[in-house]
Formats: structure tokens, C-alpha cells, sequence
């Protein structure tokens, strides 16, 4: 089933809760263009999405092209507005350099939270990462 249909679908199931509902896009390398994913975005919550989980584009970051990932997440942050956007990092691909700049980036682009793993590589959180992580979004 498609996704969206899945947002419609979770959306009415839980009418009258607090449950919340959470789509992913650019799902799982974040390689899609800027375009695809606020039209994923945009629609999941058309669909009854309240949350979107958005995946850093690997590639561009490891390329260290960190402006277009820059744009890429400040895009979608503007088009979903108010919605919570979280930016998957996926830590188990990246070395402590480039963990520290994705939190950066994800921070300066107005990102509500950088989560670390989508599930899909070969690990998930680690307490060090959570701290480098931490420590990038501390206000000194």
C-alpha cells in the first residue's frame, strides 16, 4: 500500500486521539530531489500526516557539497511551515566530522530535531553520536 494511502488511512483510524502521524520522505538515502520530497512532504500532510521524518541527503553531504544539503532541508522546512520536521542523520554511514556537520547543518536550516538511523543501514544510535550530536546543538 502507498504510503499516502497509509497516512489516510492511520488518519482515520485515529480520529479522536493523540496519537500523531508521521510520513517519511526522501526515504531511505535521501537522494530524491528537493522537489520530490516537499511533494512527499506536502501531501503526507494533505493526507493527515502531522510529523515528517526527512532523510539528509547522504550524498551530497559525504560529497561535502553542505550547501545544497543546506537547501535541500531549508526547503522542505519552509513548505511544511509549523509541521515538526525531523532530519534522519543516519549516523552508522558518517564519521564524527561529518556527524558534527550534519547536526550543524540540520540546525542552521531550521531542522526541529536530528534523529540518527532510518532502520535501513548497518546501526542505530550510539550513546557517543547522541553526544556529538548534543554537543552541536548546545547554546554556549
Amino acid at each position: 500500500m502507498h504510503k499516502q494511502l497509509l497516512c489516510t488511512l492511520a488518519a482515520e483510524l485515529l480520529i479522536g486521539t493523540d496519537v500523531k502521524i508521521c510520513s517519511t520522505v526522501g526515504f531511505p538515502a535521501g537522494s530524491a530531489s528537493t522537489a520530490t520530497k516537499i511533494f512527499e512532504a506536502t501531501n503526507a500532510i494533505k493526507e493527515g500526516a502531522s510529523e515528517i521524518d526527512m532523510v539528509i541527503n547522504l550524498g551530497l553531504l559525504k560529497s561535502k557539497n553542505y550547501v545544497s544539503v543546506m537547501k535541500d532541508i531549508s526547503a522542505v522546512k519552509t513548505a511544511i511551515s509549523n509541521i515538526p520536521l525531523k532530519v534522519i542523520i543516519e549516523i552508522s554511514e558518517l564519521n564524527k566530522n561529518e556527524i558534527v556537520k550534519a547536526s550543524q547543518i540540520c540546525s542552521d536550516a531550521n531542522a526541529d530535531f536530528i534523529t540518527t538511523s532510518t532502520g535501513f543501514s548497518k546501526g542505530g544510535a550510539t550513546f557517543t553520536a547522541v553526544k556529538i550530536i548534543k554537543k552541536q546543538l548546545e547554546i554556549p
